[in-house]
C-alpha cells in the first residue's frame, strides 16, 4: 500500500462520548492499543515494585482490555493472536502482568524526514498546512487563517471542541 500520510490524533479523543460507543470493532480496537501505548519508556511503581514501561507497550490485562472494547476475554485472546501472527504485537504475559508491544508503534509517531518526502508535516507551520490546496475549498478555515484561534490552532492547542465539530460535520450533510 503506498503511504498516504498520517494524522495527529490526541489522546482526548478516548473522552469523548461517540470514542465511548461498545463494542469496539477490530480497527477501533487497533487504535486504541495504539492510543494506550506509552509514548516513552518509563519507570513507575506498579503493584509496589519498581517497573520499566517501554515506548509503545500497552499494560492492561486480557480482562481489561475486553472491558475497554465490550469484548469477551476469548475474543480479546483471538484478537490479539490474530494480531500476533501478523506480526503487529508481541505478548508478554505472566501471572501479575500482561504486556503487549506494538511492534511497529514507531511507524505510526515518528514523523518522516524531509529526505522521505518533500511535505514532511514536521517541516510545516500552521498556516502552510491551512495554505494547502486541499484546503483551499474549506472556507471556514480560510475565513479564520489569519486568527490565532482558528479551528486549526484550536485543535494543535488540545482545546477543539468535539461536540462544536460534529455539529458542523452534521451541518455539512
Amino acid at each position: 500500500m503506498a503511504d498516504k500520510g498520517w494524522i495527529k490524533l490526541n489522546r482526548q479523543i478516548m473522552d469523548h462520548w461517540m470514542y465511548q460507543d461498545k463494542p469496539f470493532n477490530r480497527s477501533m480496537a487497533w487504535i486504541d492499543l495504539l492510543l494506550l501505548a506509552d509514548h516513552k519508556t518509563h519507570k513507575s511503581l506498579w503493584r509496589g515494585n519498581l517497573v520499566e514501561f517501554k515506548r509503545g507497550d500497552v499494560n492492561l490485562s486480557l480482562r481489561e482490555l475486553g472491558e475497554r472494547w465490550g469484548w469477551s476475554k476469548e475474543k480479546v485472546r483471538n484478537f490479539i493472536s490474530t494480531l500476533e501472527a501478523d506480526g503487529m504485537v508481541t505478548t508478554n504475559i505472566t501471572k501479575v502482568r500482561t504486556v503487549l508491544t506494538l511492534v511497529k508503534y514507531d511507524d505510526f509517531q515518528i514523523r518522516p524526514t524531509s529526505e522521505q518526502t518533500s511535505d514532511s508535516p514536521s517541516k510545516q507551520t500552521s498556516e502552510q498546512i491551512s495554505d494547502s490546496p486541499y484546503l483551499k475549498n474549506n472556507k471556514e478555515i480560510n475565513k479564520n487563517k489569519k486568527k490565532p484561534t482558528s479551528q486549526l490552532h484550536q485543535f494543535e492547542q488540545n482545546k477543539y471542541d468535539f461536540a462544536k465539530l460534529e455539529q458542523q460535520l452534521l451541518e455539512r450533510g
